[in-house]
């Protein structure tokens, strides 16, 4: 079942090819919610200085100052970690796509060499969903295992291979 996951090299670098195109994307986007969000901080610090030079002229209550420069924080505050939580998300993208897909093409070989409780936490990560029936193991790949199996058949079809006919059967 996991030699299923090998889609080869070549399909691989074409995979990998697309997972930096797409991150180009990604990455600009996060980029542009970013900057969106840096402008709203700078924003809010504006607003915060703007209050308390009325406070110190007495043209606001210093109640009022600190009630609003509190509401006022906990947006920069929110700000700040969006622009965290996105300048992670960019840097693990990439990052994690290529390691699952190096992970699901070396799956099997990975397998054979484990000890039983790594195989057994390898198959929990891959798989769900197996049944036992009638002498046959059913099992389901989870996301996004099952579309890199049915990649890896594509592939072989496009080869030419004898998986096309057992893919045209189904």
């Amino acid at each position: 079942m996991l030699r299923q996951l090998d889609i080869g090299e070549p399909a691989l670098q074409l995979v990998s090819e697309g997972l930096k195109s797409s991150h180009v994307d990604q990455a600009k986007e996060h980029a542009e919610a970013i900057k969106r969000l840096q402008a709203e901080y700078d924003r809010i610090q504006s607003r915060i200085q703007a209050m308390y030079v009325d406070k110190l002229d007495a043209k606001v209550d210093p109640g009022m100052f600190e009630h609003l420069s509190a509401d006022w924080r906990k947006q920069q505050d929110r700000c700040l970690r969006e622009i965290e939580q996105r300048q992670s998300a960019d840097q693990h993208y990439l990052e994690e796509g290529v390691t699952i897909l190096e992970m699901a093409r070396n799956a099997q070989r990975l397998f054979d060499s484990e000890e039983p409780m790594q195989k057994r936490r390898l198959l929990n990560f891959v798989v769900s969903n197996s049944t036992w029936a009638n002498g046959e193991l059913n099992a389901n790949l989870r996301e996004p295992f099952g579309f890199i199996a049915e990649m890896a058949v594509r592939h072989e079809c496009v080869k030419g291979g004898s998986i096309c006919n057992r893919l045209s059967s189904q």
